[in-house]
């Protein structure tokens, strides 16, 4: 019995819409594929990014008007917690002079997260890498829930990093926290301010051979890589200030000088990207490293824009 053309028709758009279904379904089951190794590698990813828990990290907390600097060292499972007085009084590099306890409301307003990092860098004069804010700190009890937000970064992206770092602050014990409170040293001294306010200056003389002391990493100094400075910025003395951050936490500086032109990080070697002075110059820097030869006697060189 021969087919109608009208059967033939009929049979022709079933092959047809099945291949089409095919198609489709082929293009949908890709297309989730896909979408579900880019989210697990994205997941990975944010989940890994920031700190990786074992290279030291310098960190500024603020919560209320209080504020501490850390140290946290993971190879010696040692950290140390500067708290800084609420009446400290922190000179920044051309906003003047600031209590410690305006800097976060200041730089939450002006959206400039080097206000609070002055507590690390200009006061204690020790490069920061990270910047916290807290609800409320009680120290290595602080809960895990309680992490509110991060000047430098979203909470969303912070999130794993933070959650690294109280860990590790909570899974120290009293003996392995060394807590100092800047009031109760003799590097301080109350002056009462033209308005009648009681405040604390810090003598930098003295405490610049305590920040040594507390924020020294000996992992830097077995190392033994060298760094040269140049001031290629219009801040006259900022080569000399940087020499001292870097010294406080042990890497050695052979040379500050001015001069022009440069990559911000420069180091001599593929294989000086790997060690842990050019990571943490990298951080603190916020720059990658370049790689390049350069005439000063040194491993690392450092152009301040």
């Amino acid at each position: 019995m021969k087919r109608t053309n009208e059967q033939k028709t009929k049979r022709t758009k079933k092959r047809t819409n099945i291949k089409t279904n095919k198609k489709i379904y082929w293009f949908l089951s890709f297309f989730v594929s896909l979408s579900f190794v880019s989210l697990l590698v994205f997941g990975l990813a944010w989940w890994f990014s920031g700190w990786n828990g074992k290279d030291p990290l310098n960190i500024v907390v603020s919560s209320g008007e209080n504020l501490w600097v850390l140290s946290l060292r993971p190879d010696g499972k040692q950290a140390v917690s500067i708290s800084i007085p609420p009446t400290a009084v922190i000179e920044i590099p051309g906003r003047g002079k600031w209590q410690s306890r305006a800097l976060w409301e200041i730089s939450r307003l002006e959206n400039d997260p080097s206000l609070v990092a002055a507590a690390g860098w200009n006061l204690l004069e020790v490069p920061v890498d990270l910047i916290l804010r807290l609800p409320r700190w009680s120290g290595r009890q602080t809960p895990y829930l309680s992490l509110s937000q991060s000047l430098s970064l979203s909470l969303l992206q912070n999130l794993p990093q933070e959650f690294r770092i109280i860990k590790f602050i909570r899974s120290l014990d009293e003996t392995q926290i060394k807590d100092i409170d800047l009031s109760g040293i003799s590097i301080s001294r109350r002056v009462v301010d033209p308005g009648g306010a009681e405040l604390i200056e810090i003598n930098p003389d003295l405490l610049s051979p305590r920040v040594e002391e507390w924020f020294r990493l000996d992992s830097l100094r077995r190392e033994g890589l060298t760094v040269a400075i140049r001031n290629d910025s219009s801040r006259p003395g900022a080569g000399s200030i940087l020499s001292r951050q870097l010294d406080h936490v042990g890497l050695r500086v052979v040379s500050v000088t001015d001069g022009t032109g440069g990559n911000i990080l420069t180091v001599k070697s593929n294989q000086l990207k790997k060690s842990l002075a050019v990571r943490k110059l990298s951080a603190w820097l916020k720059t990658k490293p370049i790689i390049a030869d350069f005439p000063d006697r040194a491993d690392i060189l450092i152009v301040l824009k």
